[in-house]
């Protein structure tokens, strides 16, 4: 059973992630509105600005309530990350279905909830952000309009491959890195026993000199 100070060090360690999350997304929410004030005011692209602006806007009054909650120290577990991804990709696949669809090579970016999910999740909650991330890809390709010349539907094929590898190789170094860290706390344990085993024996041994002398 863990101990005390085990439960602390890993409830803090589960907070700093939520942290670290809250704050990728305020940069990623700066960059979609310099991305969107660029293409919109430099590259003149007829962008619907009202609904884009109206999704960001969501997102930034999400990550004001995530970072709230967090201020209160709770402990986010693996399920309420994911969702927060989940939430993350959904809302970059709808930026993307208004500037274009598969057509903006902004696309790439739903490979990034995806690697967060890998790294700071378990592989079964990370799951469904994986799917989600695939399936995002798909819709953009099928469902909206993409002008002539686009990448077509050789992109779905291409980003799935590309995300499932990416995640077998986060997931086989996450287990390396476990079974090493368990390896190591073994060998500690293991020597925390064989010195205290040494203690005792010479305890045993500092008592029966000392009979022997009487």
């Amino acid at each position: 059973m863990p101990s005390a100070e085990d439960q602390e060090t890993e409830h803090r360690s589960l907070r700093e992630t939520g942290l670290l999350l809250v704050q990728i997304r305020w940069m990623a929410i700066g960059a979609q509105i310099l991305a969107t004030l660029f293409a919109a005011r430099v590259l003149g692209l007829p962008l619907p600005l009202e609904r884009m602006a109206l999704i960001i806007a969501g997102l930034v009054g999400f990550n004001l309530i995530i970072a709230a909650s967090l201020r209160r120290d709770r402990r986010p577990p693996d399920a309420v990350l994911a969702a927060q991804l989940g939430i993350d990709t959904l809302s970059l696949a709808a930026l993307l279905a208004l500037s274009g669809g598969a057509a903006n090579p902004f696309v790439v970016l739903l490979l990034v909830p995806l690697l967060l999910a890998l790294s700071l999740c378990a592989p079964a909650a990370a799951l469904p952000i994986y799917l989600v991330s695939n399936l995002s890809v798909w819709a953009l390709v099928t469902l909206v309009p993409a002008p002539a010349g686009g990448p077509g539907s050789a992109l779905v094929p291409a980003f799935v491959l590309t995300s499932t590898l990416m995640a077998w190789f986060v997931l086989r170094l996450r287990l390396a890195a476990a079974a090493r860290a368990r390896a190591i706390e073994a060998l500690r344990k293991a020597k925390a026993e064989a010195d205290r085993l040494a203690g005792l024996g010479l305890l045993a041994s500092g008592m029966a000199h000392g009979w022997a002398r009487r």
